[in-house]
């Protein structure tokens, strides 16, 4: 039996869907969510098997290996990885940070240094106090919400795209073990299954989203194929991180 952890954001709906529904029940898996920040401390940990983990997180699990064709990812502009604030980016002194994910951490710092070229403090997110934030980085449903002091947006996938004119890979299924190859196909013929049925994965929205806007989001800017070019990407993204350290 294998115990798999996934993200538990609106843009896994359909993974999760398909393997819950479309995987042999003869697996006897084991299905749990978290934010992806304890997605990849269980996957590290060994408490569980399977993570759909920030690939920013990848590097740091023992014996870690991608399992799957299918990830979540973007082709530009994802909508929700955004940084908000109240001044330009030029102008920006602090950032505060989603402690969520990793990679949206690194993502951030990535483009500060090498795209925006600005050196702002960064600061750990204070969830009751956003609006007093000069400036902060929001991930996953937290982004639906709407922010009006914070007159500068900036998506950055979008800004990813920009800089290095390449797609962005956020998250992989990853295993701390072997896994055969037989599981994979399954694994991944499950996901295609809940993808055909998107409107269907969708069981829960996130507050203040109709079901055409989540629909919209996961049809047009969430792109799940691990395609060559978010190989590639993937690659570029975890060398910057090291440059960082």
């Amino acid at each position: 039996m294998y115990r798999i952890t996934a993200v538990s954001y609106l843009n896994t709906y359909p993974l999760i869907y398909g393997l819950k529904n479309f995987l042999p029940d003869e697996n006897g898996l084991h299905f749990e969510t978290a934010v992806p920040s304890e997605v990849a401390r269980r996957l590290k940990n060994q408490e569980t098997q399977i993570g759909l983990i920030p690939v920013a997180a990848f590097p740091g699990i023992p014996q870690g290996n991608i399992i799957s064709k299918y990830c979540i990812g973007a082709e530009g502009a994802v909508r929700t990885v955004m940084l908000y604030s109240k001044k330009p980016l030029n102008e920006i002194k602090s950032i505060a940070l989603d402690s969520d994910s990793r990679t949206s951490v690194m993502l951030a710092r990535v483009l500060a240094k090498h795209y925006w070229k600005i050196s702002p403090e960064w600061e750990k997110m204070k969830s009751n106090s956003l609006n007093q934030a000069e400036a902060m980085v929001l991930i996953g449903d937290k982004t639906f919400g709407a922010f009006p002091e914070h007159h500068f947006v900036y998506d950055l996938a979008e800004s990813w795209k920009e800089f290095t004119g390449l797609p962005f890979v956020f998250a992989v299924w990853a295993a701390n073990c072997p896994i055969p190859g037989d599981f994979k196909d399954q694994f991944d013929m499950a996901q295609s299954e809940g993808l055909k049925r998107i409107a269907e994965s969708i069981l829960r929205l996130p507050e203040n989203v109709s079901m055409a806007r989540a629909v919209d989001y996961l049809q047009c800017s969430i792109s799940f194929d691990l395609d060559d070019a978010k190989k590639e990407a993937m690659a570029l993204f975890l060398n910057y991180c090291d440059s960082l350290s």
